[in-house]
């Protein structure tokens, strides 16, 4: 995981590696979801733990930018912490989330747009590239609305 702060790595708190300490890598988003599944994105005792819903699919979800169909509809949550709930959904347009809603708060975190690290004409690529990386790597690649303004790219 990388952490930034006016679009400096600040470190890597939050990191673990799968197989030291027990830790254990899971499933940042199922290619193929259905209702009612569940899923660790991943496991360390005492650190990690969270976990994936899957609440509907086929959602359209409209942002501030533009409007997204056939999206999936995921509930995120910890045991490990009292409050860190959240409703997200990813859309197969841009394969990744467009939108994230904390449950507590009711704030919300929109997807803008794809910084495109790739020729235009390699959207293959750089899908391909989003389907390995991690989500922190994705936040590097796209630039999402977060409440008070973008990151990480343009902070």
């Amino acid at each position: 995981m990388n952490n930034y702060s006016n679009g400096m790595l600040l470190n890597h708190a939050g990191s673990f590696l799968h197989g030291k300490d027990g830790a254990k890598a899971g499933i940042w988003m199922k290619a193929e979801q259905r209702v009612g599944d569940s899923y660790k994105q991943e496991f360390y005792v005492g650190h990690a733990g969270d976990i994936r819903d899957t609440v509907a699919t086929g959602e359209t979800v409209s942002t501030k930018t533009r409007t997204y169909t056939d999206c999936v509809k995921v509930y995120d949550w910890t045991p490990f912490e009292k409050n860190p709930r959240e409703h997200k959904y990813g859309c197969p347009e841009v394969g990744a989330l467009v939108l994230t809603e904390d449950l507590q708060t009711g704030e919300l975190s929109e997807f803008v747009d794809v910084v495109q690290p790739y020729p235009s004409n390699s959207t293959s690529a750089f899908r391909q590239h989003l389907r390995e990386a991690s989500v922190a790597d994705a936040k590097q690649v796209l630039r999402v609305a977060e409440p008070g303004g973008m990151t990480p790219k343009d902070e």
